[in-house]
């Protein structure tokens, strides 16, 4: 190789090995440069309580009678103020059947009635099949619930007739529910159509929207008489006008 061959190759490395390093001066300059994400922690997110409250509406259990809507027998029944804006209620209801024979149980909430979980098949008959898949029929334990809000239930005689539906949906408590009292109570009864058994426990639990309340009335008191003990004079004779007594 001659001197200039020597030199040209020289001068050839050299400029591979200037432009490699620039190439590396510049890679390393785009990484240095590349920004990173100014948020990178994740939100706090504040944990939202809601209270869940719950009363017991039987002091002692409850043995139906063979006709529990005589007035004797029904002004012994829990009767409930509920008042405010609700989220959610609910009745969870527990009861024997000492007999064990298959027992189907009758929601009453004031002037409202229907038979849980089944369904009717005509006037005086409950379809068995439908009420069964929906676990309407019960043996010697007794343990459901309703959603007082929102319950499909097996329609009363009187809406069967009107209708010829086999189920009914109730809405016994309001999302803004105004002040009212009702009497509340489960009924169990056999096949031939007669109240039998017992329920130990009814309890309705509740949450709120905003402000809510369910309160128990005092046994034998007027409904009146309850609103105005658990509210004011102002409350009951709203109540008393849109119930029709003045």
């Amino acid at each position: 190789m001659t001197k200039v061959e020597s030199s040209k190759a020289f001068a050839f490395i050299f400029a591979i090995i200037i432009t490699l390093s620039v190439m590396k001066s510049l890679g390393n300059f785009q990484f240095e440069n590349v920004q990173a994400p100014i948020e990178d922690k994740p939100p706090v997110i504040p944990e939202v309580t809601v209270k869940v409250n719950e009363i017991e509406l039987l002091d002692e259990q409850l043995i139906p009678s063979k006709q529990p809507f005589l007035p004797e027998a029904y002004k012994k029944y829990p009767r409930i103020l509920v008042d405010g804006n609700f989220k959610s209620a609910s009745l969870k209801v527990t009861g024997l059947n000492d007999s064990g024979e298959r027992t189907f149980l009758l929601l009453n909430v004031g002037n409202q009635t229907g038979i849980i979980n089944a369904v009717r098949k005509d006037v005086n008959r409950i379809d068995m099949k439908a009420t069964t898949e929906l676990g309407g029929v019960f043996g010697k334990v007794i343990v459901t619930g309703v959603d007082l809000m929102n319950a499909e239930l097996g329609s009363n005689s009187d809406f069967f007739k009107q209708t010829g539906l086999g189920k009914q949906t109730f809405h016994f408590i309001q999302p803004e529910q105004v002040i009212q009292v009702y009497p509340i109570i489960v009924l169990p009864f056999d096949e031939s159509g007669s109240y039998t058994g017992q329920i130990t426990s009814m309890k309705l639990i509740y949450t709120c929207e905003n402000d809510c309340e369910v309160l128990l009335c005092n046994k034998g008191e007027k409904d009146s008489e309850c609103i105005h003990r658990e509210r004011s004079s102002e409350a009951m004779q709203d109540w008393l006008s849109r119930n029709g007594y003045n």
